[in-house]
């Protein structure tokens, strides 16, 4: 179990934690935490969101923004007529995620995002099966011997650490990299500006 969160918490993008699913938000509710998403998709945790899109008006993927620009984005607009409308910018601080503008309606938002590590014991098995050996079992080995003591387990302990290093390196390389969903579209002219976001022609989020 000590090597399964190891291997899941070494701080990579790994593409067996991708998760997706929806999440709705009604008129005015322009906060959701991750908790709320956790919930919403069905796995044990969230700890980070890669992708919005809103799949009620078929429009394209939601920018990402920085916190800070966003709260004053809200903020200099909350008392005009324009405090509500079709989402177009997210910000994620935390483990709350804001939308902007203030939905005026419900909108059924499409999540992208990372499930947390979870124990083996309250959690499903994630690592793909064809990679569990060559990275679960040298470590676990290594841990054991550790337990045992004594110069000729550490010894072997630091073999089997090498070839554990070695292994995350080859899976790193096929794995460490959670895809992003890819959206050839057009950055509507708005995005460039609003203060923190990405405008342009992008290609792809």
């Amino acid at each position: 179990n000590r090597a399964y969160v190891r291997v899941q918490s070494s701080g990579d993008d790994w593409s067996w934690l991708e998760a997706e699913g929806n999440q709705s938000l009604s008129a005015g509710d322009d906060l959701f935490t991750f908790a709320d998403l956790a919930t919403s998709l069905s796995v044990d945790g969230i700890y980070k969101v890669t992708s919005i899109v809103n799949t009620t008006d078929g429009y394209p993927p939601l920018q990402p923004m920085d916190w800070v620009a966003l709260e004053r984005l809200a903020w200099a607009s909350q008392n005009t007529s324009q405090a509500r409308g079709t989402p177009e910018v997210w910000a994620q601080f935390g483990t709350n995620v804001r939308v902007y503008p203030s939905p005026d309606k419900t909108y059924s938002l499409r999540i992208f995002a990372l499930q947390t590590d979870t124990p083996l014991t309250t959690g499903a098995f994630l690592i793909p099966t064809s990679w569990c050996h060559a990275v679960l079992v040298p470590r676990a080995v290594a841990i054991l011997l550790r337990q045992d003591g004594g110069p000729q387990a550490e010894a072997r302990a630091r073999m089997y650490d090498a070839e554990f290093q070695q292994a995350m390196v080859d899976m790193r390389e096929a794995l460490a990299s959670a895809r992003t969903p890819q959206f050839s579209l057009y950055s509507p002219t708005w995005a460039s500006d609003l203060p923190g976001a990405y405008g342009g022609y992008g290609g792809s989020w």
